[in-house]
Protein backbone atom coordinates (compact mmCIF):
# COMPACT_ATOMS: atom_id res chain seq x y z
CA UNK A 1 0.00 0.00 0.00
CA UNK A 2 2.82 2.38 1.05
CA UNK A 3 4.69 1.68 -1.79
CA UNK A 4 1.92 2.01 -4.51
CA UNK A 5 1.46 5.41 -2.82
CA UNK A 6 5.18 6.07 -3.01
CA UNK A 7 4.75 5.34 -6.85
CA UNK A 8 2.25 7.44 -7.14
CA UNK A 9 4.03 10.41 -5.82
CA UNK A 10 6.94 9.84 -7.80
CA UNK A 11 4.84 9.88 -10.68
CA UNK A 12 2.93 12.85 -9.99
CA UNK A 13 6.18 14.47 -9.14
CA UNK A 14 7.84 13.70 -12.22
CA UNK A 15 4.35 14.57 -14.23
CA UNK A 16 4.83 18.15 -12.87
CA UNK A 17 8.19 18.46 -13.76
CA UNK A 18 7.98 17.50 -17.28
CA UNK A 19 5.05 19.87 -17.55
CA UNK A 20 7.21 22.75 -15.81
CA UNK A 21 9.60 21.90 -18.60
CA UNK A 22 7.31 21.78 -21.34
CA UNK A 23 5.87 24.84 -20.42
CA UNK A 24 9.13 26.50 -20.04
CA UNK A 25 10.28 25.44 -23.28
CA UNK A 26 7.12 27.00 -24.87
CA UNK A 27 7.47 29.88 -23.51
CA UNK A 28 11.17 30.69 -24.37
CA UNK A 29 10.35 29.49 -28.13
CA UNK A 30 7.68 32.07 -27.74
CA UNK A 31 9.77 34.60 -26.51
CA UNK A 32 12.69 33.86 -29.42
CA UNK A 33 9.89 34.39 -32.12
CA UNK A 34 8.64 37.34 -30.67
CA UNK A 35 12.80 38.12 -30.99
CA UNK A 36 12.61 37.40 -34.34
CA UNK A 37 9.18 39.39 -35.47
CA UNK A 38 10.80 42.10 -33.59
CA UNK A 39 14.12 42.11 -32.98
CA UNK A 40 15.30 40.68 -36.24
CA UNK A 41 13.28 42.49 -38.05
CA UNK A 42 14.85 45.24 -36.75
CA UNK A 43 18.68 44.10 -36.98
CA UNK A 44 18.57 43.18 -40.32
CA UNK A 45 16.70 46.79 -41.30
CA UNK A 46 19.83 48.44 -39.71
CA UNK A 47 22.09 46.04 -42.00
CA UNK A 48 20.24 46.82 -44.83
CA UNK A 49 20.41 50.88 -44.20
CA UNK A 50 24.19 50.77 -43.43
CA UNK A 51 25.14 48.84 -46.91
CA UNK A 52 22.67 51.76 -48.79
CA UNK A 53 24.55 54.49 -47.12
CA UNK A 54 28.22 52.51 -48.46
CA UNK A 55 25.94 52.81 -51.50
CA UNK A 56 25.34 57.05 -51.03
CA UNK A 57 29.04 57.32 -49.60
CA UNK A 58 30.59 56.04 -53.04
CA UNK A 59 28.44 57.77 -54.93
CA UNK A 60 28.89 61.10 -53.11
CA UNK A 61 32.64 60.29 -54.18
CA UNK A 62 32.51 59.55 -57.60
CA UNK A 63 29.82 62.88 -57.85
CA UNK A 64 32.42 64.80 -56.75
CA UNK A 65 35.57 63.21 -59.06
CA UNK A 66 33.00 63.15 -61.85
CA UNK A 67 31.62 66.87 -62.13
CA UNK A 68 34.43 68.77 -60.12
CA UNK A 69 32.78 72.01 -61.53
CA UNK A 70 29.53 71.33 -60.57
CA UNK A 71 27.73 74.47 -58.71
CA UNK A 72 28.16 74.86 -55.31
CA UNK A 73 24.26 75.14 -53.79
CA UNK A 74 24.52 71.61 -55.68
CA UNK A 75 27.95 69.96 -54.31
CA UNK A 76 27.71 71.48 -51.01
CA UNK A 77 24.05 72.15 -50.58
CA UNK A 78 22.21 69.35 -52.04
CA UNK A 79 24.55 66.39 -52.30
CA UNK A 80 26.72 66.68 -49.51
CA UNK A 81 24.23 68.35 -47.13
CA UNK A 82 22.00 64.93 -48.08
CA UNK A 83 25.14 62.89 -47.31
CA UNK A 84 25.41 64.58 -43.77
CA UNK A 85 21.65 63.82 -43.26
CA UNK A 86 21.85 60.19 -44.20
CA UNK A 87 24.91 60.36 -41.72
CA UNK A 88 22.94 61.16 -38.73
CA UNK A 89 19.78 58.71 -40.23
CA UNK A 90 22.58 56.01 -40.12
CA UNK A 91 23.62 56.56 -36.35
CA UNK A 92 20.54 57.25 -34.87
CA UNK A 93 19.63 53.34 -36.62
CA UNK A 94 22.55 52.21 -35.02
CA UNK A 95 21.57 53.36 -31.63
CA UNK A 96 18.55 51.76 -31.65
CA UNK A 97 19.54 48.22 -32.06
CA UNK A 98 22.56 49.27 -29.60
CA UNK A 99 19.95 50.12 -27.43
CA UNK A 100 17.66 47.21 -27.78
CA UNK A 101 21.11 44.44 -27.98
CA UNK A 102 23.15 46.15 -25.17
CA UNK A 103 21.80 48.87 -22.86
CA UNK A 104 18.51 46.99 -22.35
CA UNK A 105 20.08 43.26 -23.60
CA UNK A 106 17.84 40.78 -21.69
CA UNK A 107 14.80 42.81 -21.20
CA UNK A 108 11.40 41.85 -22.95
CA UNK A 109 9.46 44.68 -21.76
CA UNK A 110 12.36 47.07 -23.50
CA UNK A 111 10.52 45.77 -26.96
CA UNK A 112 7.36 47.57 -26.23
CA UNK A 113 8.88 50.92 -26.24
CA UNK A 114 11.32 52.34 -29.17
CA UNK A 115 14.18 54.68 -28.31
CA UNK A 116 14.27 58.26 -28.86
CA UNK A 117 16.59 57.70 -31.72
CA UNK A 118 13.85 56.68 -34.03
CA UNK A 119 11.84 59.41 -33.75
CA UNK A 120 14.88 61.71 -34.53
CA UNK A 121 15.88 59.14 -37.18
CA UNK A 122 12.12 59.89 -38.84
CA UNK A 123 12.83 63.78 -38.28
CA UNK A 124 15.93 63.47 -40.60
CA UNK A 125 14.46 61.27 -42.94
CA UNK A 126 11.85 64.21 -43.77
CA UNK A 127 14.25 66.61 -44.43
CA UNK A 128 15.55 64.14 -46.66
CA UNK A 129 11.66 63.58 -48.50
CA UNK A 130 11.68 67.37 -48.77
CA UNK A 131 14.85 68.09 -50.47
CA UNK A 132 14.75 64.73 -52.79
CA UNK A 133 10.87 65.12 -53.85
CA UNK A 134 11.57 69.15 -53.86
CA UNK A 135 14.36 68.80 -56.38
CA UNK A 136 12.70 67.36 -58.67
CA UNK A 137 9.73 68.93 -58.69
CA UNK A 138 12.02 72.53 -59.64
CA UNK A 139 13.10 69.89 -61.77
CA UNK A 140 9.74 69.10 -63.47
CA UNK A 141 8.95 72.71 -63.84
CA UNK A 142 11.91 73.39 -65.21
CA UNK A 143 10.67 71.07 -67.95
CA UNK A 144 7.06 71.60 -68.21
CA UNK A 145 6.96 75.30 -67.97
CA UNK A 146 3.32 76.91 -67.45
CA UNK A 147 0.40 75.75 -66.13
CA UNK A 148 2.63 74.05 -63.20
CA UNK A 149 0.01 71.41 -63.18
CA UNK A 150 2.29 68.59 -61.75
CA UNK A 151 4.73 70.68 -59.77
CA UNK A 152 1.74 72.22 -57.99
CA UNK A 153 -0.06 68.60 -56.87
CA UNK A 154 3.68 67.29 -56.32
CA UNK A 155 4.10 70.09 -53.83
CA UNK A 156 1.10 69.87 -52.07
CA UNK A 157 1.66 66.25 -51.58
CA UNK A 158 5.09 66.89 -50.45
CA UNK A 159 3.67 69.38 -47.86
CA UNK A 160 0.89 66.79 -46.45
CA UNK A 161 3.71 64.40 -46.23
CA UNK A 162 6.38 66.73 -44.41
CA UNK A 163 2.98 67.28 -41.58
CA UNK A 164 2.86 63.74 -41.36
CA UNK A 165 5.79 63.00 -40.92
CA UNK A 166 6.48 65.60 -38.16
CA UNK A 167 3.80 64.47 -36.17
CA UNK A 168 4.77 60.76 -36.21
CA UNK A 169 7.94 62.10 -35.31
CA UNK A 170 7.02 64.28 -32.35
CA UNK A 171 4.75 61.39 -31.12
CA UNK A 172 7.32 58.36 -31.74
CA UNK A 173 9.35 60.81 -28.99
CA UNK A 174 6.43 61.66 -26.75
CA UNK A 175 4.30 58.37 -26.64
CA UNK A 176 6.02 55.43 -28.12
CA UNK A 177 9.11 55.68 -25.85
CA UNK A 178 6.72 55.25 -23.12
CA UNK A 179 4.45 52.83 -25.20
CA UNK A 180 4.42 51.36 -28.56
CA UNK A 181 1.65 50.14 -28.35
CA UNK A 182 -0.16 53.16 -27.77
CA UNK A 183 1.38 54.88 -30.49
CA UNK A 184 -0.10 52.16 -32.46
CA UNK A 185 -3.47 52.38 -31.43
CA UNK A 186 -3.89 56.30 -31.92
CA UNK A 187 -1.04 56.65 -35.12
CA UNK A 188 -1.02 53.83 -37.29
CA UNK A 189 -3.71 55.35 -39.19
CA UNK A 190 -1.13 58.35 -39.69
CA UNK A 191 1.47 56.12 -41.35
CA UNK A 192 -0.08 54.13 -43.22
CA UNK A 193 -1.58 57.57 -45.16
CA UNK A 194 2.26 58.80 -45.11
CA UNK A 195 3.51 55.62 -47.02
CA UNK A 196 0.34 55.91 -49.21
CA UNK A 197 1.39 59.59 -49.96
CA UNK A 198 4.54 58.87 -50.72
CA UNK A 199 4.08 56.32 -53.03
CA UNK A 200 1.61 58.80 -54.85
CA UNK A 201 4.19 61.67 -54.81
CA UNK A 202 6.75 59.28 -56.29
CA UNK A 203 4.66 57.95 -59.46
CA UNK A 204 3.94 61.37 -60.19
CA UNK A 205 7.28 62.83 -59.86
CA UNK A 206 9.11 59.36 -61.93
CA UNK A 207 6.13 59.47 -64.67
CA UNK A 208 6.51 63.23 -65.33
CA UNK A 209 10.32 63.23 -65.28
CA UNK A 210 10.17 60.36 -68.05
CA UNK A 211 7.39 62.20 -69.67
CA UNK A 212 9.34 65.18 -70.02
CA UNK A 213 13.13 63.86 -70.39
CA UNK A 214 11.55 61.72 -73.66
CA UNK A 215 9.56 64.36 -75.43
CA UNK A 216 12.62 66.63 -74.73
CA UNK A 217 15.09 63.78 -76.31
CA UNK A 218 12.87 63.69 -79.32
CA UNK A 219 12.79 67.83 -80.16
CA UNK A 220 15.53 69.85 -78.83
CA UNK A 221 18.36 67.18 -77.01
CA UNK A 222 21.07 70.42 -76.30
CA UNK A 223 17.90 72.26 -74.89
CA UNK A 224 17.52 69.36 -72.42
CA UNK A 225 21.00 69.24 -71.29
CA UNK A 226 20.96 72.54 -70.71
CA UNK A 227 17.85 72.62 -68.41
Amino acid sequence: MMQNSHSAMEFETRYRDALSSNTLFFAQFAQHMAYDATLGALEIGVLVAAVLFGVITAQVYIHHKSFPRESLWIKHGLVDFMWVIELGHTICVFHAIYFYTVTRFGDADALVVLPASIGAAVVLHGIVLLIVQGFFTYRIALFSGKPYIVPVLSGILIFCQMLAVYMLSAQLITVATKSLREFMDKWEWLMFTVLILRAIADVLISGSLVYHLVRCRQSSPMQCLQT
